[in-house]
């Protein structure tokens, strides 16, 4: 014979609530990992450029609906990159829900930065600076975004070029990319 305890919430006996118990029977723990969310491209895939000085899409974004708005979003992403000109930044960053396409190479037009910047300023959250044009690196980089939000959410990651009329180089000889997104109950 089984039993079953139905409840909603655990609570400390101070009285606040240290789990929750939604109604598809999800737990939901304050400070834990709830969900992760992955977008990638494999070695292999073509490498995209930008001449473009203000920020772009890459065509990789990941989606994700918070369980609470009170949950924060883990953002972290990761790609190869070279300049084909000496003197050229390739620099990254993310932006959650822009109004624009998440297209390959189309202009960022609103949403949320989450280095703060907005689209028309350097460096955001990751650069490569080349003198000679002819390395290569990693970008990769953090953030935690509190969006405030039980909708669904957008988040797209964005490059661009800047200075000496160079071009940037995203994921360099096919080289692999992600962009992931986790969910920490808040």
């Amino acid at each position: 014979m089984s039993s079953k305890l139905g409840v909603q919430n655990i609570a400390h006996t101070n009285g606040t609530n240290a789990m929750t118990i939604d109604s598809s029977g999800g737990v939901y723990v304050k400070d834990h990992v709830i969900q992760v969310k992955l977008a990638k491209e494999d070695s292999g895939t073509a490498q995209r450029t930008t001449t473009n000085t203000h920020f772009v899409s890459s065509g990789l974004f990941v989606q994700i609906t918070p369980s609470s708005a009170s949950s924060k979003i883990l953002i972290s992403f990761g790609f190869t990159a070279s300049n084909v000109s000496a003197n050229t930044y390739v620099q990254a960053n993310v932006y959650r829900d822009i109004t624009s396409s998440t297209n390959h190479d189309t202009q960022i037009v609103g949403g949320t930065s989450l280095s703060g910047n907005s689209a028309t300023q350097q460096f955001g959250m990751a650069t490569l600076y080349d003198v000679s044009g002819s390395s290569g690196g990693v970008l990769t980089s953090m953030a935690l975004d509190s969006p405030n939000s039980t909708s669904q959410l957008t988040y797209t990651l964005a490059y661009s070029a800047n200075g000496n009329g160079g071009t940037a180089v995203f994921g360099h000889n096919g080289g692999y990319r992600y962009i992931s997104a986790t969910e920490i109950g808040g």
